[in-house]
């Protein structure tokens, strides 16, 4: 009995690894890529005005920003700043695996729709990462209409098919502090100095670590979003609060503490969030986009990743407090630059004949088990006289 059933118990596993093993495993891309960065600028007046806001910025933000350069220069990627003074066409993409586009600052430098096409052509090809950054539009004139630091960002988004959106008409608080002097920023506390100065903190469950997000957070307790919007969806032709995006290739990666909220600026409106109302917001997302057979990726953050006050900072209004936010964005390019295939209805068809080949067998291996009689025991003989 135990032979038969081992027999058949072998068989079983034998067919459907047989089936799993056909499925195609998600391919990997070499170390390595062109990144490119959106440096397009023009000259008004005496003035160089850069489509990324803070550019070239103070001395302590061009150390953040060369910092950058440096490390994923030693991470094995060629850095490629475009051509800066024309816009984006697809043939300055060629070849580019990673695509950083700065925080929008002035309207008369913003993208054209055939900069959004030539973006939107290159992602779709598959196996791209879209770096796109955001800001809070905060301006001290409140009649100013500032919606454009998230409308340009957002119809790029939407061109490339994301779910993804930046809030407008405010910037995103946090209680402050730490303050000068302090050694550690105690818990329930998620700006630094002052409350625009808002970062997400591992103590306040800011920081995902859950699921595929935490490929992208490994290494980073703190990570500090300056003057930021917050990330928000689009779904089924409407503006929705992040937590009702319900799709598995979505996932938040920082977020507030649960006292963060959205300040009013401008005389824009916000498409969902609620002024003054305290609460959780998205900081940084990311999305898996299925183009054809692999994912083009994108990584949205509500602060700049290049620029001036940017998530990669690690020291200026740190208070004593080192952020990481340079590890999440190595971290964000390793990941992007991972070329994941996409599974097909043939896959999924595979893994599911494995599974019930593997239970129909099993089971009737048990059944037979279970109603095969036992062998009559012998009797036992007769004593020698």
């Amino acid at each position: 009995m135990k032979k038969s059933l081992l027999a058949i118990l072998t068989i079983s596993i034998f067919l459907s690894s047989s089936l799993v093993i056909a499925i195609p495993a998600p391919a990997r891309a070499a170390s390595g890529g062109m990144i490119a960065f959106d440096y397009y600028h023009i000259q008004v007046g005496n003035q160089t005005v850069y489509r990324a806001y803070g550019l070239p910025g103070p001395s302590y933000e061009v150390v953040d920003r060369d910092r950058l350069y440096t490390n994923l220069t030693k991470m094995g990627y060629t850095l490629d700043f475009l051509n800066q003074t024309t816009p984006i066409t697809s043939s300055q993409l060629s070849g580019v695996s990673v695509l950083f586009i700065g925080k929008a600052d002035d309207p008369p430098i913003n993208f054209s729709a055939s900069e959004v096409q030539a973006i939107t052509s290159w992602f779709q090809t598959g196996g791209k990462l879209l770096m796109m950054s955001g800001s809070s539009g905060y301006t001290s004139n409140d009649t100013e209409n500032t919606a454009f630091f998230a409308t340009i960002p957002n119809w790029i988004l939407k061109s490339i098919g994301s779910s993804l959106r930046l809030e407008v008409g405010g910037e995103i608080t946090d209680v402050a502090g730490p303050g000068p002097g302090a050694s550690s920023p105690p818990a329930g506390v998620g700006a630094s100095g002052s409350g625009f100065r808002v970062f997400a903190s591992s103590a306040n469950n800011g920081v995902n670590n859950q699921g595929w997000a935490a490929t992208l957070t490994q290494g980073t307790q703190y990570v500090r979003f300056h003057g930021a919007t917050n990330i928000i969806g689009y779904q089924n032709g409407a503006y929705v609060p992040f937590s009702s995006l319900t799709s598995n290739t979505v996932t938040w990666l920082y977020r507030t503490s649960t006292q963060g909220s959205l300040q009013q600026y401008g005389a824009a409106k916000p498409y969902v969030t609620p002024y003054s109302t305290p609460g959780q917001w998205v900081l940084a997302a990311a999305e898996e986009i299925a183009e054809g057979s692999t994912y083009s990726k994108v990584v949205v953050g509500g602060a700049g990743f290049y620029g001036n006050y940017v998530i990669n900072a690690n020291g200026e209004y740190s208070y004593n407090v080192v952020f990481q936010g340079q590890q999440f964005v190595e971290n964000a390019v390793n990941w992007g630059t991972t070329v994941e295939s996409v599974p097909s209805s043939t896959d999924w068809t595979l893994i599911i004949v494995a599974a019930v080949v593997a239970i129909v067998i099993i089971a009737a291996a048990g059944i037979y088990l279970m109603r095969r009689k036992p062998m009559p025991k012998a009797a036992p003989a007769a004593p020698s006289t």
